[in-house]
């Protein structure tokens, strides 16, 4: 992750003509800088990739893998243009599905535009990994994408990040990293740690918190809803700025602080952490 890091700070640069610490960047006071770095980067690639032409073709093509998850505890999957949705099933692989695209003015070079995106993978016995890393050039004349589809045993933690793509999860039992920079997120029946965050779009978590277990949800623009049982123990705190925060009274929080763009409580013993906040959206927290 740090590499790609590095990339998006390095593109900036080339972009701009200024490395990070020399721009002017809104809302410094609101967010962490890295944060920063992976908002503005899409917004500069596509201004500069913008034309007044459109191309006449696009080509898909469709690819998927299999590996064994036996010695397996992690999946990492970085994308740069396209949605990533994980679900989980019986088998004792992992199958992944690349849905890839490119445009060209003709369908031959729409298709050869295809092979220009590259798959690099990784498995890493002793450290548990499998890594995924989709490359896809940055062209100002041609659309590339890579929809990556994964289905896997319950029991894997996961790290998903992409630039512009939604991110789906449902029905992983570990702890879950999913991190975009324009698109929605969402973790249906998760049972673990959750770390979510996006730039643009909304946040969407049903999830079953361990005991000492975190939950961070951050977006800019965006709403949150958090749903989650009566049972868990942790303290919450959600905050907004453009929008309003509300919490199910059913959830039996112990409240110490309640205003309309933020809320503090106790469940339980408070022994895990919920933190959710976004800049332009609402919060909700709803029982499960």
């Amino acid at each position: 992750m740090l590499r790609r890091e590095q990339e998006k700070a390095e593109s900036i640069e080339r972009l701009t003509g200024k490395g990070y610490d020399n721009l002017e960047l809104p809302g410094k006071e609101l967010v962490m800088k890295r944060f920063l770095v992976i908002m503005f980067l899409p917004f500069l690639l596509y201004a500069c990739s913008s034309t007044d032409d459109t191309d006449d073709s696009r080509a898909d093509k469709s690819e998927s893998r299999d590996f064994p998850s036996s010695q397996m505890t992690k999946v990492e999957v970085e994308n740069v243009n396209g949605s990533i949705r994980s679900s989980v099933w019986s088998d004792e692989s992992i199958h992944v599905l690349f849905d890839k695209w490119a445009t060209g003015d003709t369908e031959q070079e729409a298709q050869a535009n295809i092979d220009d995106i590259k798959i690099s993978v990784s498995e890493d016995t002793i450290s548990g990994v499998l890594s995924i890393d989709v490359n896809i050039p940055i062209n100002v004349e041609v659309d590339h994408g890579c929809n990556i589809t994964l289905k896997l045993p319950s029991s894997l933690s996961l790290d998903l990040e992409s630039i512009s793509g939604a991110i789906e999860i449902q029905g992983t039992k570990a702890e879950a990293t999913l991190e975009t920079v324009n698109g929605a997120i969402a973790a249906k029946n998760h049972n673990g740690d959750l770390i979510a965050s996006t730039s643009n779009g909304t946040i969407d978590a049903d999830i079953v918190l361990p005991d000492q277990g975190e939950c961070m949800l951050s977006t800019l623009n965006g709403s949150i809803t958090l749903s989650i049982p009566d049972t868990i123990s942790a303290m919450i705190d959600a905050s907004t700025v453009n929008g309003t925060v509300e919490v199910d009274r059913n959830l039996g929080i112990v409240i110490t602080r309640e205003e309309k763009k933020k809320f503090k409580g106790k469940m339980g013993n408070g022994e895990g952490q919920i933190e959710l906040e976004t800049v332009n959206g609402d919060v909700r927290v709803e029982k499960r």
